[in-house]
């Protein structure tokens, strides 16, 4: 079945890259390919955006999506891309807010901030392990031995964040531009047993980003 998906991630990776939206009814949705050993979507599926550009955060995309059976699926929103092109629709624009009550998740976060020791989700994406927060304070520095890589830095609620690893495409590009004065919304992907522990414990990485007043 053909689902459309709002990208909040867009991690690239050696052979394909690694993607994560989520639907227009909300839920999170990580596509993986069977080809892959690391199930990234292989470089041949994916149709760059206008102007032979990469895909990023806040691309709209179009791709047909397999249930994975529970006790195979690595996290909750794993689905497998069954067929063999993900195509680029548009860049998100008030319109698609409009029209998908799900990608508004993405303008207005479901994950907030609900005081210092808890985060609160808005079903249906519950038992997801990925979570959307607006962060203040953003910095991003080259990792000291690998400056291809990078780290960035954030505030969320009261919470200062250090040093968690940035794998967002843009962020050789977002490290030049990133505005300290500039709120952000951040993709994140939390570590395994997140459920059990709380999810503000276990931030494993920043997977997409984008400036809040995009829209505005």
């Amino acid at each position: 079945m053909e689902t459309k998906l709002l990208l909040t991630a867009v991690s690239y990776k050696l052979n394909g890259a690694c993607l994560a939206g989520i639907k227009a009814d909300g839920t999170f949705i990580r596509p993986l390919s069977h080809s892959q050993p690391d199930f990234s979507i292989p470089w041949k599926s994916i149709e760059v955006g206008p102007g032979g550009r990469k895909l990023q955060p806040l691309d709209v995309v179009t791709l047909e999506l397999e249930t994975i059976p529970e006790h195979q699926a690595r996290h909750f929103e794993d689905r497998y891309c069954t067929n063999a092109q993900i195509s680029y629709v548009n860049h998100l624009t008030t319109s698609d807010l409009e029209d998908h009550a799900g990608f508004r998740t993405a303008a207005k976060p479901a994950w907030f901030m609900a005081d210092s020791e808890r985060f609160v989700v808005d079903a249906p994406s519950t038992r997801a392990s990925l979570a959307l927060v607006l962060a203040e304070s953003v910095e991003i520095a080259p990792k000291p031995h690998d400056p291809a890589k990078h780290y960035i830095s954030f505030t969320t609620g009261n919470r200062r964040f250090q040093n968690l690893s940035l794998t967002d495409l843009n962020h050789l590009q977002l490290s030049a531009s990133v505005d300290p004065n500039t709120r952000y919304r951040l993709c994140l992907s939390l570590a395994r047993d997140w459920d059990k522990h709380g999810e503000i414990r276990n931030y494993k990485l920043v997977a997409g980003m984008w400036p809040d007043n995009v829209l505005q």
